[in-house]
């Protein structure tokens, strides 16, 4: 009896000895394991930190400072109030010493300041702004919500309404621009006109067009009517007065003045007044033709060319009779004969042709449907080659016609 309790003694003792071991091992495990877990997550946190370092490093930027002679303004994408001759200083400097109304910790992003020259002030409160991505060629700065003093206190307020675009050449900034994206708008800072925008070269009265049509577009996008209105009819009226001067509008404005005149097309009180409609037209179709010779690559412009002739075919009907030397063509005759309309349709339709082809294709299934099917008729043989060479007819036949007064 006391050799068999002996025995179970020494089997419960090495049960014991045995469950010890199982607990040692399963915690040397466990200790292992996480011993492993803390050193994969202090790489991990050291590849992250790495990984932070190169990425702060590449979001870096030389501070600058840029002169500039000129600057455009932009609203809505279209330029507003002309190309500006006056000096401006933008220059952007790294954050050492905090940034003057702000709660900014020193190191942190960099400091934006444009200057006004012509004045000898600040023309902006400086911006604090870090860099959100760069190329070879461009720098983009962008704020950041911040803590700024106001008259109510210390406010948290979100500057991410800024940013600012660096654009360099051959390693020399070569223009710079600032935008107000709450308010769809920015600024271009040139270092001086170019040679797409000779600004000193643009008499004052030609500017005066061009201003009044990007002032009315500007209206219209932001639904303003009356400034549009007004705006619109200066601009008719600016022409009128001596319409030669379209022939010298600077090639890059094109674009804007036919798409202003376009616009005009639209008005009750135009398409109720049959001289007015047609030397708004003719006046759109012309400066049209001018910016897509100028931006050849722009479908939007030969959709607009369209839209013209379709809108006011009724009218626009006179000039290309006329242009291309129609037999019976009168523009003194408003009784019309039949093959005269069959006749001149063939043209207008070639032309249609040749802007449908070189348009945005998605637009065909809108307004300018029904044209669209009338210039594709089976029973309209001419050619989109064809088109394009009474458009060119036609602009001539227009050239020709301003320029006399």
């Amino acid at each position: 009896m006391f050799s068999k309790k002996k025995k179970e003694q020494e089997r419960l003792r090495l049960e014991a000895e045995a469950r010890q071991r199982r607990i040692e091992e399963r915690w040397k495990s466990q200790a292992n394991e996480s011993r492993k877990r803390i050193e994969e997550s202090e790489k991990e946190a050291e590849e992250l930190a790495r990984l932070k370092a190169d990425n702060e490093k590449a979001l870096t930027m030389a501070p600058f400072s840029f002169k500039s002679k000129c600057h455009q303004r932009y609203e809505n994408k279209v330029p507003v109030k002309g190309l500006q001759e006056c000096l401006r200083t933008v220059s952007v400097v790294k954050n050492t010493n905090g940034c003057s109304g702000y709660k900014l910790q020193p190191g942190i992003g960099y400091i934006v300041k444009i200057y006004n020259d012509d004045l000898g002030k600040p023309n902006m409160s400086d911006k604090p702004m870090k860099v959100v991505r760069k190329t070879n060629d461009l720098v983009e700065l962008r704020g950041f919500p911040i803590e700024a003093q106001t008259p109510f206190g210390w406010q948290e307020v979100d500057n991410r309404d800024y940013g600012l675009v660096v654009h360099y050449k051959n390693g020399e900034v070569e223009k710079c621009i600032l935008h107000m994206y709450d308010r769809n708008t920015y600024i271009e800072y040139r270092k001086g006109s170019t040679a797409s925008e000779p600004a000193k070269n643009v008499p004052q009265n030609i500017q005066n067009i061009i201003d009044a049509a990007t002032n009315g577009l500007a209206a219209a996008q932001n639904g303003n009517r009356r400034m549009e209105q007004e705006n619109l009819f200066n601009l008719f009226n600016l022409t009128q007065a001596k319409s030669s001067q379209l022939l010298h509008i600077p090639a890059d404005k094109y674009n804007y003045v036919g798409s202003g005149f376009f616009l005009l097309l639209e008005y009750r009180q135009v398409k109720d007044n049959e001289d007015l409609s047609r030397a708004i037209a003719d006046y759109a179709f012309f400066c049209l033709s001018k910016a897509i010779e100028h931006a050849p690559g722009n479908k939007i412009l030969y959709l607009k060319r369209l839209s013209v002739v379709a809108t006011a075919r009724e009218f626009f009907f006179y000039t290309v009779a006329n242009a291309l030397d129609i037999p019976d063509s009168n523009p003194f005759d408003i009784m019309l004969s039949a093959p005269l309309i069959v006749r001149t349709n063939e043209y207008i339709y070639a032309m249609g042709k040749y802007d449908f082809e070189h348009g945005e294709k998605i637009a065909f299934e809108g307004p300018l449907r029904e044209f669209h099917d009338l210039c594709y008729g089976q029973y309209i043989r001419k050619t989109a080659a064809e088109g394009k060479e009474y458009i060119d007819k036609v602009n001539n036949y227009i050239a020709t016609s301003i320029s006399r007064y």
